[in-house]
């Protein structure tokens, strides 16, 4: 008696049917770890600009106190978020590194005098920057 006699004309062969169970499974089970695992953005809700959600930075594009940032040659992304947090204009002087760390624009500050908002986000106060041309510092 042949396969196709015994299960009937066209049967899907056991193999088949135990591999397409397998592979429907391992499917559910990569999907339930990728949905719960921590930090999973399905876990968290929708996720924010990282200005937004970081304790360590403000929000938006500051206050209307204008704050005048020296910038010298050589200084680095820290140095630079160390003299705006300094000056008032960001929370900390890593959410600015953070900020310059993930955009390119950062490497063509030039040396000079800036005029910024007090209060800004680490990513507005970039964005500032890198749209100003600096003033020479005094």
């Amino acid at each position: 008696m042949t396969n196709s006699e015994r299960h009937g004309r066209g049967a899907v062969p056991r193999w088949f049917v135990v591999m397409v169970t397998a592979m429907l499974m391992l499917i559910a089970i990569l999907l339930v770890v990728l949905v719960t695992r921590p930090g999973a953005p399905a876990a968290k809700g929708p996720v924010a600009p990282p200005s937004a959600s970081d304790p360590s930075d403000y929000f938006g594009n500051g206050t209307a106190q204008t704050v005048t940032v020296i910038v010298t040659p050589g200084m680095t992304g820290y140095d630079i978020g160390r003299a705006l947090q300094s000056a008032g204009v960001v929370k900390s002087a890593k959410a600015y590194d953070d900020a310059a760390n993930r955009d390119q624009r950062s490497v063509g500050i030039r040396a000079g005098s800036y005029i910024l908002h007090a209060h800004m986000s680490a990513a507005a106060a970039l964005s500032a920057i890198v749209a100003q041309t600096p003033a020479p510092a005094p």
